[in-house]
């Protein structure tokens, strides 16, 4: 009988500490998930707001620095811009080595075509982040 309780209370605490583990690893993963997210979404809404150039002003390092964001890892994303018009694409490879002219021309008609302000394509197991605006530049960043 003691061997059963004994059985039972150690199953219950491996399940109470596998509960709260795993628990604490969710909570973890979606907080740095989120955070991330937004990085991105701010860098994206710099990206586009300077026709997909990323120059470092006084008023950007402010608002970057109030969503906690340091200005000199900034410079850790890569990105890139296109500039699309009814008969043209253009690309500006400016800040991203793991691409050529056709996969990003590809990305861009991609996001295009989704018709989404915001959105995540894939190519070779990477994320690309992109966001359209009303200039129809589209800036995609790597994470």
């Amino acid at each position: 009988m003691l061997r059963k309780l004994r059985i039972r209370f150690i199953l219950i605490a491996t399940l109470c500490s596998s509960l709260v583990i795993i628990g604490f690893s969710a909570a973890l993963n979606i907080t740095i998930y989120t955070q991330t997210s937004a990085n991105i979404r701010t860098v994206l809404s710099v990206l586009t707001a300077n026709d997909g150039e990323l120059p470092i002003t006084n008023d950007i390092e402010k608002d970057l620095t109030s969503q906690n964001i340091q200005a000199g890892s900034i410079y850790n994303f890569q990105y890139f811009s296109a500039s699309a018009t009814a008969s043209n694409v253009t690309v500006n490879l400016g800040n991203i080595q793991s691409i050529n002219e056709e996969v990003a021309l590809e990305m861009t008609n991609n996001s295009l075509s989704s018709n989404n302000e915001y959105g995540t394509l894939i190519y070779n197991n990477r994320y690309f982040s992109y966001q359209l605006s009303q200039k129809k530049i589209v800036s995609s960043s790597s994470f």
